[in-house]
């Protein structure tokens, strides 16, 4: 947040500093955390120059008056709320301890370490939890624009899925999507993308790829779109001119007539995607969805991929950041898992939710999970199992799945 913002509207409003929860130590510039600590002191005053005595009486140096008149002048004032702007500045702050902790836990793996590591986790959740106040009089307006609205909030999907799970996905849902190793998760995904925008071009789609480029997502697509076998995209030199001239055609309307984003490798960090998500959602007043595949790629800043323990912490935090965001931003996360290996040697391969790696915070956090498998005898029949729904029934549906040519369908739709 703008601390240089916040510190000018506390400087033009004191009275406000003495209900205010505020330390020095969550600023990042420690002499703005130092002139915030000093008018929460001095409380009411009636010129800067009083803030300025009590730097100086409590030996505070290397601000001038001047400094703090030109703070308080700043034309960039924050129009946020005192209690808001606290609240930010705390959990800002505490997200750089918790990555410190975290690096402290890699190099010294006791329990003390993490147990820092969740009593951080733990007080980040209780200031969030605090955005909401639960007075229900102070909501009856929202709730009544929500009633009588026209405007259908739900991204439409697969009739035979929508009956089971209200009608569609809703913003705050974090949907997991959990497979074995090359069932097909990606395709399964990418289908789900297709078949929101087909339903509704308004749509806003975004899809973080953290094992493939954006080209071989792109070959996914056009694969599916202009009816191209996806083993002659893997190399263009087998295509005919016919089908390059297809492939070009279907590329450019999917890019000119459909609101898709597609990100590669270069985003891998759970901090640099969430940020992505942010802009992309802030930019649109209608529905957006975003697809990430998948979680065991995501790189969390502090946290090092080496270990069970490391796994568990990982996990944990992408699970609560995502669903966390989901419904700060009002807006479906798909997020893609692979499932334990374990899977592999059982006589029954119906996937569980135990199968999930890492499997408590993908359970816990996530709205709904869907597991992708493949019937034994026909290699077309593939099954997504509901085995996770918060606000629906759990079951196994049919569908039809095609490799080649990217499909994934009800099995009885045409």
């Amino acid at each position: 947040m703008n601390e240089m913002a916040m510190l000018a509207n506390l400087l033009n409003n004191p009275e406000q500093a003495e209900f205010l929860d505020i330390r020095k130590e969550w600023f990042t510039n420690r002499s703005l955390g130092e002139i915030a600590c000093a008018v929460k002191r001095v409380g009411r005053f009636e010129h800067v120059v009083e803030v300025y005595e009590d730097l100086l009486e409590n030996k505070v140096s290397g601000i001038s008056l001047e400094d703090l008149e030109m703070i308080a002048n700043d034309p960039q004032k924050d129009s946020a709320s005192f209690d808001l702007m606290s609240r930010l500045l705390h959990k800002e702050w505490l997200d750089k301890q918790i990555k410190k902790a975290m690096a402290e836990f890699q190099v010294d793996a006791r329990n003390k370490h993490l147990a820092k590591v969740k009593a951080l986790i733990q007080e980040r959740d209780e200031i969030q939890s605090e955005d909401c106040s639960g007075n229900l009089a102070e909501q009856a307006d929202d709730f009544k624009e929500l009633l009588y609205s026209e405007q259908k909030t739900t991204i439409e999907t697969f009739p035979s899925l929508a009956k089971r799970i209200g009608g569609g996905f809703r913003g705050g849902q974090l949907v997991t999507i959990g497979a074995r190793s090359g069932v097909g998760k990606t395709l399964v995904s990418l289908s789900f993308l297709n078949d929101f925008v087909n339903r509704d071009r308004a749509v806003r789609a975004d899809f973080f790829s953290l094992e493939m480029t954006t080209f071989e997502i792109m070959n996914r697509i056009i694969s599916n779109r202009a009816s191209i076998n996806s083993l002659l995209l893997v190399d263009y030199t087998n295509l005919s001119p016919e089908n390059k001239d297809k492939a070009m055609r279907t590329y450019q309307d999917f890019a000119t007539n459909y609101d898709v984003g597609i990100y590669d490798q270069r985003l891998q960090t759970l901090g640099a995607i969430k940020r992505k998500i942010k802009q992309r959602r802030q930019e649109t007043n209608g529905k957006y969805v975003a697809f990430i595949d998948y979680a065991g790629l995501i790189n969390v800043e502090g946290v090092s991929n080496g270990g069970d323990s490391s796994g568990r912490i990982k996990m944990n935090i992408i699970t609560r950041e995502l669903k966390l965001l989901a419904t700060e931003l009002d807006c479906p996360i798909f997020l893609l898992a692979q499932l334990n290996r374990g899977l592999e040697y059982r006589q029954d391969k119906t996937p569980t939710l135990a199968d999930l790696k890492e499997s408590g915070s993908l359970e816990q956090d996530s709205s709904m999970v869907f597991f992708i498998s493949k019937d034994n005898d026909d290699k077309n029949h593939a099954y997504l199992d509901i085995a996770k729904n918060r606000i629906g029934m759990t079951d196994r549906l049919d569908f039809y799945m095609n490799p080649a040519y990217m499909e994934f369908r009800e099995y009885d739709a045409e």
